[in-house]
């Protein structure tokens, strides 16, 4: 990414930072209702919950080489481990005109050796124990292999 690029997401973010917090949950909105409106658990949420909600969002996209000025994770990397507690609640991109369309692999290790134990798509979110109860993660989660890409939401206990 070029250091002009770079200066524009920065300047982006300053903008948003900067707006009045009715107008930010409004442009969330527009970015993001939809994602968190089709993950199960939250379809009986109330729409303003769900307009607050959208505005503390962050977004975390792999592969590596795509970075547009969000936090990135590669191919090979993990979003969490068996018996870490993680602090993010993960919402999977539903691919609305987006290059994006990977989905996430969990994995239980085993000697040396990885076993897929099953792979969410778009549309699904994944965390919630570590993420409500503060309790260990039971398996690995990482992209899946020989996938694009994937965007995911995170919710992050810390604001």
């Amino acid at each position: 990414m070029s250091n002009n690029s770079r200066a524009e997401v920065l300047e982006t973010r300053e903008v948003f930072d900067k707006l009045p917090h009715s107008l930010q949950i409004a442009v969330a909105q527009h970015l993001s209702r939809w994602v968190i409106e089709e993950v199960p658990i939250m379809q009986h949420c109330n729409g303003n919950f769900i307009d607050a909600l959208c505005a503390l969002l962050k977004v975390l996209t792999f592969p590596l080489n795509l970075n547009i000025g969000e936090e990135v994770m590669t191919r090979d990397a993990f979003l969490f481990r068996t018996n870490e507690v993680t602090n993010k609640l993960f919402f999977i991109h539903t691919v609305r005109n987006s290059y994006y369309f990977g989905s996430i692999e969990f994995v239980v290790e085993e000697d040396d050796s990885l076993m897929v134990t099953q792979a969410l798509g778009p549309g699904s979110a994944f965390g919630y124990i570590s993420f409500f109860f503060q309790m260990k993660q039971t398996e690995s989660a990482r992209s899946k292999l020989g996938s694009v890409g994937a965007k995911l939401f995170t919710l992050s206990r810390e604001v």
